[in-house]
């Protein structure tokens, strides 16, 4: 007897996730108390940490290393000896005073570290005046040491974008410093085994196992809230606020460029395959269309499910016809209008009740009659005489007496159903569709982050301006995927409709025979 696989339980969609209300909340951060407050690299870290890149930019890593520890340990001892402060972030230097300033200069003199110390920072010291490190300059170091504008400015760029990326070999080099620093002052108590503060192992990032390791740990350490000392400065907030003010933003080059996404065959042969699909697909709905039977007594239904499936059919085809459209977010717009569409008219062709086509008419009237009772108000309000104005009004009006007159129709300001999308969905066996279409095309429709973020905005080059985005407005690759994801759906739309009319089905669609031929003029991977 042949044995039962076992099966095992499969949770739903963010099923492991804490629900509360219409928020699914990850069990890490439903574990955490709501005033929890991410630390964040760009954010609250870099800014911090700036000085010992500088460092290591014009050092060799044992020298920016020896002459870090030295900093830091020294003011830890001459300002505050009885408490173990790091030192290793920029904000800490701002409790120190003049006097503790000249002890430091002069220690750090005697251990031959102070000059390096100056040279290597004199750029970001020139550009941020208000630097709590400034403190360690004296006005000879000041003049000694003292740069032109656009080479402090191109120091501290390079600097800075070669930190951005946390798990970049110099970013974790600047981070294994600053751990470093934490540990020798005291300010944090590890076990000599754990490997935090081997700087050669790091410096062998991402390359070997022991150095991503040690790289995780330190990220992870250095995410304590509690070991940068709050000193009354918000030197992060300047850090970026004076980075915008003493540089431009840098927009990256725009283009349109056919190897990003699909790569596209020629122009001539797409449109004419797409060209023949409009024709063919035009063709084939009015073809089907003649072969229904219609019931004349109650048209609407035939009308409603008609009317749908010739907006799918224009929609289609002006995706497929033009070029433009094959945008990934103009087209995205487009195709989340196909996806609702087919969700109705699927709803209406499979659960739709008469009550429901009816509603369906009576809704969209409603809204037409909403419309003209606007219009109409607008029109009492102007002065002049606006006969084009007139007549639109009297036009709309006409329409809709000619269905139901205008005094006796209800305008419902809610959904034309009662029923959700998704439960549309849910009852009509579209819910493949709904979660993998309708609800992600949502966000291009709305103008969502997810679809903003990545579509609409570019990242600033300007490292000093921490990467914030500007507007993207050159024009945007072009995919093919968009008008053969609006020929799927454009598809499933015609088959429904057709066991809807009760109609033989066709053997083969112009929507399957023009995907298909996008598929052989797209190139093989």
């Amino acid at each position: 007897m042949a044995k039962r696989k076992s099966k095992r339980k499969r949770k739903g969609v963010l099923g492991d996730h804490e629900r509360k209300g219409k928020i699914f909340v990850p069990p890490i951060r439903a574990a955490m108390s709501d005033k929890f407050q991410a630390i964040r690299w760009v954010d609250n870290l870099l800014p911090e940490m700036i000085w010992i890149g500088l460092l290591l930019d014009s050092l060799s890593p044992r020298r920016a290393v020896e002459v870090a520890q030295n900093c830091a340990q020294e003011t830890n001892r001459i300002v505050s000896p009885k408490k173990a402060c790091s030192f290793a972030f920029v904000s800490e230097y701002h409790v120190i005073n003049t006097d503790q300033a000249k002890i430091i200069r002069d220690a750090l003199t005697d251990k031959g570290a102070l000059d390096d110390l100056q040279s290597s920072l004199a750029s970001l010291v020139c550009l941020y005046c208000e630097c709590p490190l400034s403190i360690l300059f004296d006005e000879p170091a000041r003049e000694r040491h003292q740069q032109g504008l656009d080479t402090s400015l191109n120091t501290l760029k390079r600097v800075v974008r070669k930190c951005l990326d946390r798990h970049s070999r110099d970013a974790m080099v600047v981070q294994a410093t600053a751990m470093y620093l934490l540990v020798v002052t005291g300010k944090l108590k590890i076990s000599r085994d754990s490997g935090l503060v081997r700087i050669n192992d790091i410096l062998e990032y991402p390359d070997t196992e022991e150095s991503q390791k040690i790289g995780s740990l330190i990220r992870a350490g250095l995410n304590m809230p509690v070991l940068i000392q709050s000193t009354g400065f918000d030197w992060c907030s300047y850090f970026w606020q004076h980075g915008y003010e003493i540089s431009v933003c840098e927009f990256p080059t725009t283009y349109r460029d056919s190897s990003e996404g699909s790569e596209l065959p020629s122009f001539d042969e797409l449109l004419e395959v797409a060209g023949r699909y409009k024709e063919e697909l035009f063709q084939e709905v009015e073809g089907q269309w003649k072969l229904a039977r219609l019931d004349l007594a109650r048209p609407y239904k035939d009308e409603i499910l008609g009317g749908l499936i010739s907006r799918q059919a224009r929609l289609a085809g002006a995706i497929a016809i033009d070029p433009s459209l094959w945008s990934f977010d103009i087209g995205r717009i487009l195709l989340r209008c196909m996806v609702d569409t087919h969700i109705t008219l699927v709803w209406l062709a499979k659960c739709g009740t008469e009550a429901d086509f009816r509603q369906f008419i009576e809704y969209g009237l409603g809204q037409e009659k909403l419309l003209l009772e606007h219009m109409s108000s607008r029109l009492e309000e102007l002065d002049t005489e606006t006969p084009d104005l007139q007549n639109r009004i009297e036009a709309m009006r006409a329409w809709i007496d000619s269905q139901i007159l205008t005094d006796l129709l209800p305008v419902n300001v809610g959904s034309w159903t009662r029923k959700s999308t998704r439960d549309m969905a849910e009852e009509s066996d579209c819910l493949d569709i709904y979660n993998l279409s309708y609800t992600p095309l949502s966000s291009v429709v709305h103008g969502m982050w997810n679809t903003i973020g990545r579509m609409n905005l570019k990242f600033c080059i300007n490292p000093l301006h921490r990467m914030h985005r500007v507007p993207a407005l050159g024009e945007p690759p072009l995919y093919v995927a968009i008008p053969e994801h609006a020929a799927q759906v454009m598809d499933e739309s015609f088959r429904a409709w057709e066991q809807a009319k009760s109609l033989t089905p066709l053997k083969s669609t112009s929507s399957e025979r023009f995907r298909e031929a996008l598929e052989k003029l797209m190139p093989t991977s």
